[in-house]
């Protein structure tokens, strides 16, 4: 007999802050964008502004969502989450103890941090850059026209 696995709803934010993504560095190493896991009862967006505020004291504007993805945890749990565009409002990065460091990825560099579980094949810096410019988001484009759920 096969077992349904645990599921669980995750959240990240592509954080866009004059034309650059925030991208965190977790303790083992690897690329990570701020974000975690959906408490019972909430809102996917009040749980990335949490995840969002825990990981780096950051405040943000949610402006959509731009991806799905899921994958299996511990080889047990189905991780179900999707990916927001996020602008910054204000704060200095602040680092909870899940990660080690932080830095801001330029838009057309983004697609050389191994991201894909959360953003697929969005992180081409020619895919990126017109929608997730500063100047687009701040004038109400959509930056999620034209891109597809996983």
């Amino acid at each position: 007999m096969i077992s349904k696995p645990d599921t669980g709803l995750g959240v990240k934010g592509i954080l866009v802050k004059r034309n650059q993504v925030l991208v965190l560095q977790k303790v083992n190493g690897m690329s990570d964008l701020p974000g975690g896991k959906v408490e019972p009862g909430e809102s996917l967006e009040d749980a990335l502004i949490r995840e969002i505020s825990e990981e780096t004291r950051l405040t943000v504007e949610i402006k959509a969502p731009i991806y799905s993805w899921s994958f299996i945890k511990d080889g047990k749990s189905l991780i179900k989450g999707w990916t927001f565009l996020c602008l910054y409002k204000s704060g200095e990065v602040i680092l909870s103890s899940e990660h080690t460091k932080h830095w801001w990825s330029k838009l057309d560099r983004l697609d050389q941090i191994p991201l894909n579980r959360y953003v697929g094949q969005m992180t081409s810096g020619k895919i990126l850059a017109p929608a997730f410019s500063q100047k687009s988001l701040e004038k109400g484009v959509d930056p999620h026209a034209g891109f597809h759920w996983a």
